[in-house]
C-alpha cells in the first residue's frame, strides 16, 4: 500500500513539475531547457556557478530578444533585456511591479523583516519614507566631518600594521569593512564600533552574526532563490541574538540621551523625531536596516574599487594626481565640497559598479498583470508577452552592463568612459536600482567610498599581493557579489 502511494505521489510530481516546465513554451517566449528540480540553476545547487551568472549568460546567448524564459528551480522567471521594458518595470508601469522578489517574515525575523527592501506591499513604502529623511544631501553634509575624521584613523590603524617596514600585505574585504563598520556605527546610534581595535565590541559581534550559525551563505542564499518556499516553511536564517543585541544597544542609547539630553543627528534620532508613538522595535529595525545594508555592500564595493586600481597602476597614479591636485588647491583641507568635486574619483567608483555590481541580477514580482511589446524603433526582435501576477521578472543588471552594445570593450576597466559628462544608457546602467525603490543609502555609500579612497591613494601605493588571484572568482552561494577567498593587497607608505 505505501509503496502505491509513494509511486502515485512520484507520477503526480511528475506531472506537476512537466506543466511547470511547459509554462513558457505555452507563451511562445523562447529560453532554454530546464532539467527537473533545478529548472536552470542546476549549476547553483552543486555550487559551481551563482545564479547571476547563469542568469548572466542566458542573457548573452539570446541576443536579440527582448526576453527570456527561465526556471529558478520550478519557478518562472523571466530575464527582461530591453530598456523600454525595464523603464516599464521599474518606472513607468511600477504599480505592477513594485515588490521586490524576497519574502522575509516579519514574525520570525522582527527586525530584518522590516527593512525597506524586504518589504513589500504597502508595508514597504511606509518603511522607506521613515527612513528616507536620513539621507538627504544636507544630512550627508552634516556627516561628512565624522567619516572624515573616521578616514583618517583608519590611515593611523593602517600605518600601524606597516610600522617600520613601510609595506605591509592586507585582507582587503576584512580591513574595509572595519572602516565601513565604524561609520555605521557612528551614523546609525552615534556610538565608536572601536573596529580599529582588537577587543570584540556589540558592534562587530552584530557584524559577523547576523547569520544563524550553521545556516551560512546556503539559507541566505535561498531566500533570493526560492523565496516563496523560504517563506512557506519560515525558515529562521537571520540570528536572534543580533537582535536582542540590536534592540539593547537601541535601548541603552535612547535611555542615555533623554537622561543627558543630547541630541545627535544620526538614524537614532531622526527615527525618534518621525513619530512619538514609535516603539522600540521600529526604532530598532531602522537602526538594522542601516547596519544590514551599509556595512558588508561598502565594504565589498570599496574591495573592488581598490583590487581594480591595485591591477592598473596607470588609474591608480591618476586618481593620487587628482587626489593631490585638489587637496593643493584647498592647503589640504578635506572638505566636502572638495570630495565632491573630484571627478575621476567618481568615475573609478562608477566602473566598478559597472564591472562589479554588488547584485549581479534584481528581481521584481509582478503583481498585476502586464504586458509588453516590443516597439516598433527598436533594435530587438518584435515579440510580446503578458506578466501575470505572482511572476518574477528578472533584471540582469550584470548582464546590462558588459553588453558591448552599451559599453565599448566592455570587459575592459576604464574609468575615463564615465567623464565629461558622457550620456550613461539609462535602464542599462543600474548599480542601485532605478525607481522608487532603488538604493535608498545610495549617497551614505559614496560618501564612505570617496573617503576611503582618498585617504588610501593618498597615503599609500596599492599592489595586488602575490597570494591573491589575479581573475577574480564569484562565491556561488552568496547573495550578494562576493569573490571567492581573499583578495590580499600589498600597501607601501608614500
Amino acid at each position: 500500500m505505501i509503496g502505491w502511494l509513494i509511486i502515485l505521489v512520484t507520477f503526480l510530481g511528475y506531472l506537476y513539475l512537466k506543466h511547470v516546465y511547459s509554462y513558457w513554451n505555452r507563451k511562445g517566449v523562447p529560453g532554454p531547457k530546464p532539467t527537473f528540480f533545478f529548472g536552470n540553476i542546476g549549476l547553483t545547487f552543486l555550487r559551481k556557478k551563482s545564479m547571476g551568472e547563469i542568469f548572466t549568460d542566458i542573457y548573452r546567448q539570446y541576443e536579440d530578444h527582448p526576453f527570456v524564459g527561465v526556471y529558478r528551480a520550478a519557478t518562472p522567471c523571466l530575464i527582461i533585456k530591453d530598456p523600454d521594458f525595464i523603464k516599464d518595470v521599474t518606472v513607468k508601469h511600477f504599480k505592477c511591479f513594485e515588490n521586490n522578489d524576497v519574502e522575509v517574515p516579519e514574525h520570525k525575523n522582527p527586525l530584518i523583516g522590516r527593512n525597506p527592501f524586504v518589504s513589500n506591499d504597502a508595508e514597504w513604502k511606509k518603511l522607506r519614507s521613515q527612513l528616507t529623511g536620513a539621507f538627504t544631501s544636507g544630512k550627508m553634509k552634516s556627516l561628512f566631518p565624522i567619516v572624515n575624521e573616521i578616514g583618517q584613523e583608519f590611515v593611523e590603524y593602517l600605518n600601524k600594521q606597516i610600522a617600520q617596514s613601510k609595506e605591509t600585505s592586507i585582507d582587503c574585504r576584512s580591513e574595509m569593512g572595519k572602516f565601513t563598520l565604524q561609520n555605521v556605527a557612528n551614523f546609525s546610534v552615534g556610538i565608536d564600533a572601536k573596529a580599529f581595535e582588537d577587543e570584540d565590541g556589540d558592534f562587530k559581534f552584530i557584524a559577523n552574526n547576523f547569520i544563524t550559525p550553521g545556516w551560512g551563505d546556503f539559507t541566505t542564499n535561498f531566500i533570493f532563490i526560492l523565496p516563496y518556499w523560504f517563506n512557506l516553511f519560515k525558515i529562521e536564517v537571520f540570528n536572534k541574538a543580533v537582535d536582542l543585541k540590536t534592540l539593547s544597544i537601541v535601548e541603552e542609547c535612547l535611555k542615555y540621551r533623554q537622561a543627558s539630553n543630547i541630541t545627535r543627528y544620526d538614524v537614532l534620532n531622526h527615527l525618534q523625531n518621525q513619530s512619538k508613538d514609535f516603539n522600540l522595535i521600529e526604532i530598532a529595525s531602522g537602526v538594522s536596516a542601516l547596519i544590514m545594508d551599509g556595512y558588508d555592500t561598502s565594504a565589498s564595493v570599496l574591495t573592488y574599487v581598490i583590487y581594480q586600481l591595485s591591477i592598473n597602476e596607470e588609474i591608480q597614479s591618476k586618481l593620487r594626481n587628482e587626489i593631490e591636485e585638489k587637496l593643493n588647491d584647498c592647503e589640504d583641507k578635506m572638505t566636502y565640497e572638495v570630495v565632491q568635486d573630484m571627478k575621476y574619483l567618481d568615475s573609478c567608483i562608477m566602473e566598478t559598479l559597472r564591472l562589479h555590481p554588488i547584485f549581479l541580477t534584481l528581481g521584481k514580482r509582478c503583481n498585476n498583470s502586464y504586458t509588453y511589446t516590443t516597439s516598433e524603433d527598436s533594435s530587438f526582435k518584435k515579440m510580446s508577452v503578458t506578466v501575470e501576477p505572482g511572476t518574477t521578472v528578472i533584471i540582469p543588471v550584470t548582464g546590462l552592463h558588459t553588453d558591448p552594445k552599451y559599453f565599448e570593450k566592455p570587459d575592459e576597466f576604464n574609468p575615463d568612459r564615465f567623464l565629461n559628462n558622457v550620456e550613461i544608457p539609462k535602464y542599462v546602467y543600474m548599480p542601485f536600482g532605478e525607481g522608487p525603490r532603488a538604493c535608498l543609502g545610495r549617497q551614505f555609500g559614496l560618501l564612505q567610498l570617496k573617503i576611503a579612497l582618498v585617504y588610501l591613494v593618498k597615503n599609500f601605493q596599492l599592489r595586488l599581493s602575490e597570494e591573491s588571484d589575479k581573475e577574480l572568482k564569484i562565491e556561488p552561494w552568496h547573495f550578494i557579489k562576493a569573490p571567492v577567498g581573499k583578495i590580499k593587497i600589498n600597501l607601501k607608505k608614500i
